[in-house]
């Protein structure tokens, strides 16, 4: 079971995904959390290593930029889905170098958004897996 944490400053658009993250892999997501900004963002992954985090990049206290690279700095394993009204090439670019697994642009396609987690579901259990077998083979 996987963890999944939203952030957007926008409560409509975190219900949203909330919605569609319960409909779609209800069967798949231990919990998922909502938060309004980069700061309780923050303390939810503190507290609680979620897998995947679906982030907002312009948001009031802390951006989805600031976010990321707190999660990269403390080599935190979370893979991150950013979501942006703005197709902005620069904000593209800073989030690549972050290792993002997508960038979505609002409002969100449904389609694309459900492809991106699935893929990203995938990405991780492949990664426990490879994980695994190397500590078995360590043994």
């Amino acid at each position: 079971m996987f963890k999944l944490l939203i952030v957007d400053d926008e409560p409509m658009i975190c219900e949203g995904l909330e919605a569609y993250a319960k409909r779609f892999w209800k069967d798949t997501m231990e919990w998922v959390r909502t938060a309004s900004g980069g700061e309780a963002a923050w303390k939810s992954i503190q507290e609680e290593a979620p897998d995947i985090l679906i982030t907002d990049i312009r948001m009031p206290h802390g951006s989805g930029i600031e976010l990321l690279e707190r999660i990269r700095r403390q080599e935190l394993e979370i893979k991150a889905i950013v979501l942006s009204g703005y197709s902005d090439f620069e904000y593209v670019r800073d989030m690549a170098r972050l290792g993002i697994e997508n960038y979505l642009l609002k409002p969100v396609n449904e389609d694309e958004l459900v492809s991106t987690v699935n893929n990203t579901l995938q990405k991780i259990e492949k990664e426990h897996g490879l994980r695994l077998q190397a500590q078995l083979n360590e043994d």
